[in-house]
Formats: structure tokens, C-alpha cells, sequence
């Protein structure tokens, strides 16, 4: 009896089921070690044509090999198709796997991979962010800021005019990225054009004229260098300003950070006051050559050109004489005497 229990169990447990209770001890006997042989022969045949088991890995994640199927895996990890195709959205046809194909077998290699892709996401969008400021630390200069923020040192000027030359003080903060000033679009009423050109309008005194591509005046007390940019209409208003006119220039910035002259509106000339008044201790006086001589108060003798109309004076001082001269400074740097007195 014991011997036909164990039997029973054996082949309960090779998957042979149904096995009918009705059957004489001997034939019983009999029946189950044909059954239980025929079940040992049967699992060694599959044992033998079965592929080779799949191996899960310690992250949850399987790489496809050679005669795998989306079914075999399934099973292998005690799962049904339903449910690994729900962990591999990515696998659009389960019976077109390739060799090395990720297949993710639980839902926490799912959350690596997405947590992985959101930080690579992340350190992109960090990379990519820029500082708009920087604070001056002890040995900065203006050249050394500018070529570590990848801008030029003319860029970074225009966009720091509170600074001059290279005087910055640590701690100072300065802005190393953006446009150096705050423009509006030209409005185009009734046409919808791509401004591409932004510009910006200010109040100026010319300095002088380098060239006819050049305009040299002061904004704000800082000295800014203005281009015509090779228009021959421009070209012609740069000629026709002197020192001391005041203007209204529209203008925007070009790819090479120049300021380019939109436009100009001519504002009226401050008048420059040229009078000069020393004096001198007089050593002579040439109506020929038109030239006076004095002693400076550093005891050098100078000699100035006089007017037309003192030349005519026929004048003569003694020599020694302490004398007061009043004229005028040209343009060019030249001092003409118009009224010598005693």
C-alpha cells in the first residue's frame, strides 16, 4: 500500500493526473511504472529539445540570444505575453526580435531607463543655460573676463559702459552675454515684414571726422565711434559735421559689434570758445614775417603768428617788457595774436 502511495505522489508530481482509482493492486502497480517510465522518458526528451533556459540579470533587464522568442521569455520569467509586452511598449512585433535587444523583465528596469533618459534630459538643459552676470574676483581684467565668456573685449565694453579702460573693482558685477542696449523694432505700419535690423536713437556732440566712414562724438560723456558703413549718402553727411555740432543718430549693430548709421538729424553746434590771454615779457616783433616773440614764465622764448591788422600797427614794446597777448587757437592747433598790450 505504501509502495503504491509513493508511486501515486510520483506521478502527481511528473504531471500525471487522472489517473483512474479503479484498477486491481497488481495491475495498478504495473500501470504506474509504465506511466511513471513513460513520464521520466517523455521529460528527458523535452529536457533534450528544449532551447537553453533564459538567464534573468540583476537589473531586471534581458538582452535577446540566438533562437529566444517573446513567448520562451515570457515564460522563462513566469510571465505571460500580455505582461511583458506591457513592461517593452518599445517592441512593436514580438515575433521580430533581434540578438542584443533589451527586454525589460520587471517595472523597476522601466523606471531606470526613464529616470535615466529625464536626467540626460536635465544635464542638457543645465549645459545648455548660460550666466548673465559675473562678479570681478581679485586679478580679473577686461580682456581676461571677456575671452572666458567667448565675447569681445570691445562686445563686453559696449555692454559695460559704466566702465572705463580696465578699471574694475573686485566684487563689481558685470554682464558678460545679451545685446549692450535695449532696442525697439522700426514700426512698419501695415506691412508684415521680418525686421531683421533693430535700432536704437541717441543724442550726441561731434568730435571729428577720422574719414568719411567715420564719426568720432561724445554720448553721455563716453566717447563712441559711429560707421557709415560704406553708404556714399551717409558718407556725405559725416563730411559736412565739425566739432562742436550736435546730432541725432539712428543707428543699430552689425555682426562685428560696430555701431552703422541708420540715419542723422542735425541739432545745431555748440560754440567753441578758441580766445586765448597770457602773458609774457616781450622780446620782439617781425611785421614782415608776421611773428611776435615772448619769454614764458618758464623762460623759454615763443613765437606766435600775429593778425594781418597788428602787422600793419608797425607795434614795438621795449624789451623785457611784461605785455598781455589775446588771440584765438585754430583748428589745426595754431595760436594767432590779435591784441598785444602793456
Amino acid at each position: 500500500m505504501t509502495n503504491r502511495m509513493e508511486l501515486h505522489r510520483a506521478a502527481r508530481e511528473k504531471g500525471l493526473i487522472g489517473l483512474s482509482k479503479k484498477v486491481e493492486k497488481g495491475v495498478a502497480t504495473g500501470a504506474l511504472a509504465v506511466v511513471i517510465s513513460a513520464a521520466a522518458t517523455t521529460g528527458a526528451f523535452a529536457a533534450e529539445t528544449q532551447p537553453n533556459q533564459v538567464n534573468s540579470t540583476t537589473n531586471a533587464v534581458y538582452e535577446v540570444k540566438a533562437g529566444d522568442t517573446f513567448y520562451h521569455i515570457a515564460v522563462t520569467h513566469n510571465m505571460n505575453q500580455a505582461q511583458l509586452k506591457a513592461l517593452n511598449p518599445q517592441v512593436t512585433d514580438m515575433a521580430k526580435l533581434k540578438i542584443g535587444q533589451k527586454i525589460n523583465l520587471s517595472k523597476v528596469s522601466v523606471q531606470e531607463s526613464s529616470s535615466q533618459t529625464t536626467v540626460k534630459q536635465s544635464a542638457s538643459k543645465s549645459t545648455a543655460s548660460t550666466t548673465e552676470t559675473y562678479t570681478v574676483k581679485q586679478g580679473d581684467n577686461m580682456y581676461r573676463i571677456a575671452i572666458n565668456h567667448g565675447i569681445s573685449l570691445k562686445h563686453l565694453q559696449l555692454l559695460n559702459p559704466q566702465v572705463t579702460g580696465n578699471n574694475i573693482m573686485v566684487g563689481q558685477v558685470l554682464k558678460v552675454s545679451g545685446t549692450p542696449f535695449a532696442v525697439k523694432p522700426v514700426e512698419k505700419p501695415q506691412q508684415k515684414v521680418v525686421q531683421t535690423e533693430q535700432y536704437r536713437e541717441v543724442e550726441c556732440e561731434v568730435i571729428g571726422v577720422n574719414d568719411e566712414n567715420s564719426l568720432y562724438v561724445y554720448v553721455d560723456g563716453e566717447r563712441w565711434v559711429f560707421y557709415a558703413g560704406g553708404d556714399p549718402e551717409i558718407q556725405k553727411e559725416i563730411a559736412s559735421y565739425k566739432e562742436g555740432d550736435f546730432l541725432d543718430i539712428r543707428f543699430f549693430m552689425t555682426e562685428h559689434n560696430q555701431f552703422q548709421i541708420k540715419d542723422i538729424v542735425y541739432k545745431g553746434n555748440r560754440q567753441v570758445d578758441r580766445t586765448v590771454d597770457f602773458d609774457g615779457a616781450f622780446v620782439s616783433i617781425d611785421s614782415n614775417s608776421k611773428r611776435v616773440s615772448v619769454k614764458n614764465s618758464n623762460g623759454n622764448v615763443v613765437s606766435y603768428k600775429i593778425s594781418n591788422y597788428l602787422a600793419s600797427e608797425n607795434l614795438y614794446f621795449k624789451a623785457g617788457s611784461n605785455v598781455r597777448l589775446v588771440g584765438e587757437k585754430t583748428t589745426n592747433g595754431d595760436i594767432v595774436i590779435e591784441n598785444i598790450s602793456l
